[in-house]
């Protein structure tokens, strides 16, 4: 009798896992528009900064100084590197409960696999180890980026795609402005400003390169029969 409670409730956990899963491939909208904000939030604070920096602005009250323009590079730059970390944190959650998934539904006879001809529901690539596997072998690459879900890999690409494009932005217009880098008398307090920003860059890397890793390590693990 206690084998049955035990049974039915491993049962019950099984299906409301695979459930709550299902629910939460439905919440790409909510989180189309969170990213989708921080995005825009970073391109008209940056882009007001670059406009009023340099002599560029007609208003004398809302032009800015090389601190304030490196400030407002440095915080674009934090802002982007907390939404890169995100969308690759959701890829890896997604990858892992998609996993998990492929075990539950391996385990229940309904995948390719199956012995019944009736119960091959799945294929096989919907088991994201064998995509993972399959991809891996495969020459061309984008970074670490190709074992996201396209959803996710988008705004990965757009975070770091405008992380780079701030950063050049910022050097050519100090340049163009005779000040930071041309300037014979370096602004050192705005340049270990600079600094952080290019170290935010970094952390984007070192993060998906930290969760490629993880996800790497979760599929090479052996499950238990």
């Amino acid at each position: 009798m206690r084998n049955d409670k035990k049974e039915e409730y491993r049962q019950e956990l099984v299906k409301s896992f695979h459930q709550q899963f299902a629910e939460n491939q439905n919440n790409h909208q909510s989180a189309f528009i969170q990213l989708l904000s921080i995005i825009l939030t970073v391109i008209i604070g940056f882009g007001l900064a670059f406009l009023n920096f340099g002599g560029t602005s007609t208003d004398i009250d809302f032009k800015l100084e090389l601190f304030e323009f490196t400030t407002a590079f440095t915080i674009a730059e934090g802002i982007l590197t907390l939404g890169f970390c995100l969308v690759v944190s959701y890829a890896y959650g997604f990858r892992r409960d998609q996993f998990v998934n492929a075990i539950i539904r391996e385990k229940a006879g309904i995948t390719e696999d199956s012995t019944k001809q009736s119960w091959k529901i799945f294929p096989t690539n919907y088991n994201p180890q064998t995509s993972f596997t399959k991809k891996q072998n495969e020459k061309k690459k984008l970074l670490f980026i190709w074992w996201m879900p396209d959803f996710h890999a988008i705004f990965a690409i757009a975070f770091m795609f405008l992380q780079l494009i701030i950063m050049i932005t910022y050097i050519l217009k100090s340049y163009i402005a005779n000040l930071l880098f041309a300037n014979s008398q370096i602004d050192w307090f705005s340049l270990s400003i600079f600094v952080f920003g290019v170290i935010f860059f970094l952390i984007s890397i070192v993060t998906l390169n930290r969760y490629f890793k993880k996800l790497k390590n979760l599929y090479t693990q052996k499950t238990s029969p």
